[in-house]
Parts: structure tokens; sequence; C-alpha cells
């Protein structure tokens, strides 16, 4: 795991039309071309503008936590995220519907030639239908500086090589500059504010998060220099079985902010943080909820007695040592550093146009592995279709985990980028959503073994969600995610892991396909059904 590899690609992998989303990790085409003396610079992005939307701003994260750092000079907006900010709870994993009856029935159908009332009946009795319940905000620091009107020489920049968020910028009498990186080891993140101009920092702080339909879901507080903000997220416009769905309860938080100087004044009143003449100011901000810890409020208080004792330079030295030790195991060079000189949204719009920047395909891969390090993390859950990043209550396709082909598209880099890591979090998940399975495949379909649909979310449910049986009718989002842990092994040729975390699973699915399938009625081999092939004919 701990070899270094450099990966040298002649070719441009191809013209990028679209880099600003998130959402995807890419696919990675490598040629491996043995080691070359060619040095290979630092890679990282940079703007001349602050972000103007929430796609613009840039990715920081630990595995757990997360946040998107527009840079705003005067206004800035630090928008947060965690993991495990899910509503409802584990009971959410018991809606299955349907039993080996209505299976028989469908079966019987489709031997009739009889689709249509084979697609109605399978969506009527095994599908939960259109779901509304998502993966959510954690809420958004806001930062108000004062005498930041003018500014010159504005710069924003994501480095790569150090996992930190810069933005800088001359104003009358001085600089300014901000850092934000996110601890993994200390599990904290941190803002760093310095101004040599004579005033110094002048700034109001505060913690937000947006309402749930109306319903107010926090409670801020001021404490010595610090605000708390205690929550439990809701999803009040919820849907189940397409019908409205408000879930009034689930995973509960605490976020706490604490503002260090060595100088001035800061006060914390009424919800605001105030910085008065403060040359230097350090934001530490952690956050801990009830699906990790019952008593999360007291793992808050243990992380700060561990920061305690640590100065910025101590956290941000272990940050650095972490991240490092997996980014730094792979290489990649193109050519044309020298177009690091231009500004990243100014060289994507140059390759629309038709130029040529190969040092981009580059930066594309490595800002691959980047969110990968950044959302996967042992320990943590594993990145899902927004990776961790995200600033809704009711997230586009609910941010959750869709098994036929999104969860392990995020994962396909982990080995064959020497990530190996950051692939446990969907290893732990794999046990979870194969033992929930198992309930799913007993009482709907009356088989042995374990099933997953087509998507699932934070409890790991098995069961269908879909208003059609097109697309959702697929019952192999355990066996797309197994090849995951036979890819593991592949790489490490590790007989224990094959023993006691793959063989576990892909015994549990194979009694579940050998229950699956049957006897074809027109010959001799074994068959899947219902199949896409079936319902496809009703749509053709």
């Amino acid at each position: 795991m701990n070899c270094r590899k450099r990966v040298y690609l002649l070719e441009n992998i191809g013209k990028i039309a679209k880099c600003s989303s998130l959402l995807p990790f890419l696919a990675f085409l490598l040629i491996f071309l043995g080691t070359t003396n060619t040095p290979v610079q630092s890679q990282g992005m940079w703007y001349s503008e602050p972000a103007s939307e929430w796609l613009n701003a840039l990715p920081v994260g630990n595995g757990r936590m997360g946040a998107m750092v527009f840079g705003n000079p005067a206004n800035e907006r630090i928008q947060l995220n965690e993991d495990s900010l899910w509503p409802s709870g584990p009971e959410w994993a018991n809606q299955n519907r349907g039993n080996p009856d209505d299976l028989h029935a469908i079966r019987k159908l489709l031997r009739e030639g009889d689709h249509q009332s084979a697609d109605s009946l399978l969506v009527n009795k095994f599908s939960n239908l259109t779901i509304t319940l998502s993966h959510q905000t954690l809420g958004d620091l806001h930062i108000r500086h004062k005498n930041h009107d003018s500014i010159q020489n504005y710069r924003r920049s994501l480095s790569l090589d150090s996992a930190m968020v810069k933005t800088s910028f001359d104003i009358e009498g001085g600089q300014f500059t901000q850092r934000v990186f996110n601890s993994n080891p200390d599990q904290v993140l941190v803002i760093d504010l310095q101004s040599d101009a004579s005033e110094g920092i002048n700034s109001e702080i505060r913690l937000t998060r947006p309402d749930d339909e109306g319903h107010s879901t926090v409670n801020i507080t001021s404490f010595e220099n610090g605000l708390t903000m205690d929550g439990m997220v809701t999803q009040m416009g919820g849907r189940f079985q397409s019908e409205p769905n408000p879930v009034d309860h689930g995973v509960s938080f605490q976020v706490q902010l604490k503002a260090l100087a060595d100088d001035g004044r800061i006060t914390s009143e009424n919800g605001v943080i105030q910085l008065e003449n403060v040359t230097r100011a350090t934001l530490y901000l952690i956050v801990n909820t009830s699906f990790y810890h019952e008593d999360y409020k007291s793992v808050n208080r243990n992380q700060w007695e561990n920061l305690s004792g640590k100065t910025f330079d101590d956290i941000l030295d272990s940050h650095l040592q972490d991240y490092q030790a997996l980014y730094n195991r792979v290489e990649l060079n193109t050519g044309g550093e020298e177009l690091q000189s231009m500004p990243t949204d100014e060289r994507i719009q140059r390759v629309r146009d038709g130029g040529t920047d190969t040092d981009l395909d580059a930066l594309l891969f490595q800002f691959g592995r980047y969110l990968l390090i950044s959302s996967s993390r042992p320990g943590s859950n594993p990145a899902n279709l927004q990776g961790l990043w995200n600033d809704q209550i009711a997230a586009m396709w609910n941010a959750d985990y869709h098994l036929n082909v999104n969860l392990p598209m995020n994962y396909w880099p982990a080995e064959a980028t020497n990530l190996s890591e950051t692939h446990e979090p969907l290893f732990d998940f794999i046990d979870r959503l194969v033992e929930n399975g198992k309930t799913t495949a007993h009482s709907q379909y009356g088989m042995r073994g374990s099933v997953a649909h087509h998507a699932t979310d934070l409890w790991a449910p098995a069961w269908m969600r879909a208003p059609q049986a097109y697309w959702g009718a697929w019952i192999h989002g355990g066996g797309w995610l197994a090849q995951h842990l036979w890819t593991r092994y592949e790489y490490s040729l590790d007989e224990v892991f094959l023993r006691e975390r793959v063989y576990p699973v892909l015994y549990e699915l194979a009694l579940f396909y050998s229950d699956w399938l049957e006897e074809d009625p027109n010959g001799s081999s074994l068959i899947s059904s219902p199949i896409h092939q079936h319902l496809r004919k009703i749509h053709s």
C-alpha cells in the first residue's frame, strides 16, 4: 500500500467538456509506462473571482466532515457537511413489501406473455415507489468582514498537494489571507484568518442551517469565544410510496465553533462571534452525531480536550502527514504545466473552444483521487451520490447510494490509483446491506441469502424503490458491490480478507441467486425472471 507509483500518460485522455460538478468521481483511463525523471509540479486549481454559486465553491473534507469554501471577500460563506445527517432511523430498513405468492403471479404473467400486467403487478406489490429521504446539509458558517469593500489581486485556490483552500487579496493598508483545511487525525475543520492591515480583522461570525419546510431544526447559543448549534435532522417534505410522508425525527447532532487569537478582542453573544482588531484568528469547528455516538456531546467535549494542547501548526502538520501519505502515492505527468499560470475556469473554456491542455487531464485525474480521499476514510460512511458535499435539505436523488452504477463508480479508482484504505467504508456498508438484504430476500421472495435493489441510503435498506419496473426491478445491487471486495483481494492477495470479508458476502449472494434462478420452460438452461429484457418490451 505504501509503494509510490509514477503514472505517465502520453496522449490526451479527452477534451474536458464539463469539470465543475462534484458528482462524478470520473472514469480514470491510465497507461502505466514505468518511471520517468520528468519532475511533476504541484497540482491544484485557482480562480481570480469568488464562487458565484455552490457548484463553483471549492471542497475540503476528512471523510466524515466536509465543507465548500466560496472565498467571498466581504461575506464569506463556508457550507458545512457531515456524512450521517439523515432523517429517520434504523426502522427505515424494515419497509419490505410483497411476498413469494406475488412473485409467482408475476412469473406466470411473463410466461403467458402479458408483460404489461407483470410490470404493473411488480411495482404495485414490491416497490415503495418514489422516495424522498435525503442526506442533508449541516448548515453554513458565515463570516462578514468589515472594510473589505475595495480589494485587488484576488486569488482563490485549492491545493491538491496539501488539501487546503486558500483565499488571498489586497485590502487598503495590507493583505488578507484565509486558509481552510479539514483534518482527519484531529476531526476538525480549521479556518485561519490573517491580515497585516493596521486595523487588523474586524468580523462577525455566525452559524445557520436552512429550515425544513418552514420548521427550524437547530438551536444556536453562545459560549466564551464560541458558538454551539444543536439540532436534529427531519424531512417534513418526505415522500414514501409516492405519497407525502413527513419525517419528524432523525440523526441528532451538535456543532461547536471556537475562535482563538493572540491579540485584539473576541466576544460571543446572541449567536454571533465578534472579532475586533485581530491580526490573526483561527476558527476550529467540530461536529458529532447520534449515528456514530450515543453520547455525541461528550465526544465533542473530549475532542476539545484533545485539541487544547495543540497549536495551529501541530494540527496542520498532522493533517499533511495523514493526507499526503495517501495522495502522494501516485503521480501523473502529461506535460503542459506552463498553463497552470492561467485560472482553471479559463483553461476549461480554452479546451471547450478547441484548445489542448494535457496538464488539465492530469489535474482532473488527481482531483478525482482528492475527492475520494476527502469523502471516504476508514470509520466514515461511504461516499454518496455527491461524495460528501450537499447544500440542500432535499438533495437531487436524495444524495443517496445508487447501486446500479453510481456507488460502484465512486470506488472504481480506490485500488487502481493506490487508495485502498478509502475502500473500507464501502466494505463496512456492504456488510450492513447484506444483513438487511437477508430479511428482504426471505420476506419478499421466500428465498435464502441476501438481495439488494437499485438504491439505498444511510440505513442500508435493501427493498425496491422505483415507480417503474423497467429500471427499478433490479436485484443485483449486492452482486455489483461484491465485485469491489473481489477487486481488493485481487490487488492485495490477502487470504484473511478473502476468508473473513469476501467469502461471507459472496456466500449470501450466491444463496439468493441459486434460489432466484428458475428453469427456462423453453429449454434446459436456468433463467432470471423477471429481468430487464422482459420489461423492456413494454417500452420499446
